[in-house]
């Protein structure tokens, strides 16, 4: 069964998957792909039935992208309407210039392919001073400690690294199993199990002293990674089930862990604002229930609260 990931994750993924391939006429393998992405074949698959379905107006045939697998190979071709050369202002070509140089840093983007040969490109058009002027900076994180998690990743592999303690700031080793790099608010970091808490941890990959990545093999856990780095374990934490219908509410919060059901997706949050989490069940209304929540909450007292505010603005 393949894992579930945040849709920002998947976003990130297929804006560096999509150029890569497309950046190649003959193809690529498709164990290729899905080695370099982390992906198995059926994640493939839909990946490229997402792909299929952008294009521009009027979204006829001819102005949407093709990709496809043919001879087990991954085939991935822009329709005529994306060589159209773009009329941009210089507010919008500025704005792009730094999206694609937070882009081009995703892990399994080609630094040297069609990407950065467009940034190379837009640049020149803004003129002389655009490599100066705009600076996008994902962190200061070691690439050898950064390429050996992103392997370690990749094949599953537990790893030893040297990190400073929350309590004394002295550095102790941890042995994790990495899921998940991602860069947030200017840093990298790396998400997944720590044996030595006996949960779900986030660590900023630049505050890694070093990373050393065993012989120990793991398998993803039925235990979704935080998907942002606003998570504190001293936070109060409540466990919610939602019925199907609002899961997407999974990719917009940091969830520490989730367990999907036929028709329910019960998860569990880390609360640091209780008065978010009285919006958020407000929002939810009667398709979400309380499983578990920690007393300091008093979730029920704060929902009545957010309710009899909302309906007072509305009068």
């Amino acid at each position: 069964m393949s894992r579930r990931i945040p849709a920002t994750e998947r976003l990130a993924r297929l804006l560096a998957l999509v150029p890569w391939v497309a950046g190649q006429p003959d193809g690529v393998p498709v164990d290729q792909v899905c080695e370099r992405f982390d992906v198995d074949r059926d994640e493939l698959v839909r990946d490229l039935e997402t792909v299929m379905m952008v294009g521009v107006h009027p979204y006829t045939p001819d102005t949407m992208i093709e990709a496809w697998i043919d001879d087990d190979r991954v085939m991935i071709h822009y329709a005529d309407a994306f060589s159209r050369p773009l009329r941009l202002t210089a507010d919008e070509a500025v704005t792009m210039i730094a999206a694609a140089r937070g882009l081009a840093a995703v892990p399994g983007g080609d630094r040297n392919g069609p990407l950065q040969r467009a940034i190379t490109k837009l640049s020149a058009v803004v003129g002389p001073d655009a490599d100066t002027a705009i600076d996008v900076d994902l962190g200061d994180a070691s690439r050898e400690v950064f390429e050996r998690l992103d392997t370690a990743r990749a094949d599953q592999l537990q790893v030893e690294i040297t990190y400073p303690d929350a309590a004394d700031g002295q550095p102790h080793t941890r042995r994790i199993e990495p899921s998940q790099l991602f860069s947030s608010s200017g840093n990298w970091y790396v998400s997944g199990w720590c044996h030595r808490a006996d949960d779900n941890r986030v660590f900023r990959v630049d505050r890694i002293i070093a990373a050393h990545p065993t012989e120990e093999t793991f398998t993803h856990r039925d235990q979704s990674a935080p998907n942002s780095v606003f998570f504190d374990a001293s936070f109060p934490q409540i466990e919610l089930e939602v019925d199907r219908s609002v899961a997407w509410i999974l990719d917009q919060v940091p969830v520490i862990s989730r367990e999907d059901g036929d028709a329910t997706v019960r998860f569990r949050l880390a609360i640091g604002s209780p008065r978010w989490l009285a919006r958020l069940l407000v929002r939810l209304g009667p398709s979400v229930r309380i499983v578990d929540a920690d007393p300091s909450l008093d979730a029920g007292r704060l929902t009545g609260e957010e309710a009899t505010r909302i309906r007072a603005r509305y009068r």
